[in-house]
């Protein structure tokens, strides 16, 4: 279990340790995300293994943002990076969370439509949910 202070050097570590290649001109930020921040003067113990997962997924939002930054400048997404980058997530997550993984980004386009927005918008709104308070950009 690690300490708020312990989560700060094992961030710096894992970034420092990871094969994970960012979009051109992104950097893996200095300081954990504000997830492991918690409630002033309260005490919080995290596994490990959750660090590695932000790095991970902090990776696979970087690159939706590339995506979607592409397609606001009417650029086609590239829909096989998207699904390579979401295939790679995919298998970092236990194999017991891939199936429920594989019905999230194919329920995505109908999760959509039933938010008033367009099916092809499930990259918007897929980056909203998951991605947005690791990056602080919002799609809108």
């Amino acid at each position: 279990m690690l300490t708020r202070q312990e989560v700060s050097t094992e961030w710096a570590k894992a970034v420092a340790a990871s094969k994970l290649e960012l979009p051109p001109g992104m950097n893996f930020p200095s300081t954990p995300p504000t997830f492991f921040d918690g409630e002033p003067g309260m005490v919080y113990l995290y596994e490990a293994p959750l660090v590695d997962h932000f790095v991970m997924n902090f990776w696979r939002c970087s690159w939706i943002s590339t995506e979607l930054k592409a397609a606001r400048s009417k650029v086609p997404i590239d829909s096989a990076r998207f699904e390579k980058v979401n295939e790679q997530y995919r298998l970092s997550l236990p194999e017991s969370s891939r199936a429920e993984f594989d019905l999230y980004i194919a329920g995505a386009p109908k999760w959509a439509r039933s938010v008033g927005r367009e099916a092809d918008d499930a990259v918007a709104l897929i980056y909203e949910a998951d991605c947005a308070s690791l990056t602080g950009e919002v799609t809108k």
